[in-house]
């Protein structure tokens, strides 16, 4: 870890810059070694511990890098009326529809986005 960070220092990574750390080769530990590092890991939200071989914790990992890079992505349902279709289009470019109904005024989309993508779409 101490080898890391000298190495991100050197890089010129900010301190503040969002990490994680993941733990990996638990298949290599026993049963019991396991257990005390999965709940040593799931005390701090920045540490995850993984088996590579296994496949043990990756869907974990893969979802925190997501939320990482992305934000949480929250699910809404939004209604745009037929006069809209500049704002339909938008949403449909950036893959954030999950579902669509036509109604007779218009659309209810279902969409999942990010904070920021739903500040983005309320400037339009």
């Amino acid at each position: 870890a101490d080898d890391v960070e000298a190495i991100l220092n050197a890089l010129g990574v900010a301190e503040d810059r969002p990490r994680l750390e993941v733990w990996n080769k638990l298949d290599r530990l026993t049963e019991d070694e396991q257990t005390a590092m999965l709940a040593r890991a799931e005390r701090d939200d920045q540490i995850l511990a993984i088996s590579a071989l296994t496949g043990r914790g990756i869907d974990d990992l893969l979802t925190e890098i997501a939320v990482q890079l992305q934000g949480v992505r929250l699910e809404e349902t939004i209604h745009l009326g037929f006069d809209q279709g500049r704002a339909r289009a938008w949403l449909f470019e950036r893959d954030l529809v999950q579902k669509e109904i036509q109604t007779e005024d218009g659309f209810d989309l279902t969409v999942k986005w990010t904070a920021k993508q739903k500040t983005q779409y309320s400037k339009l």
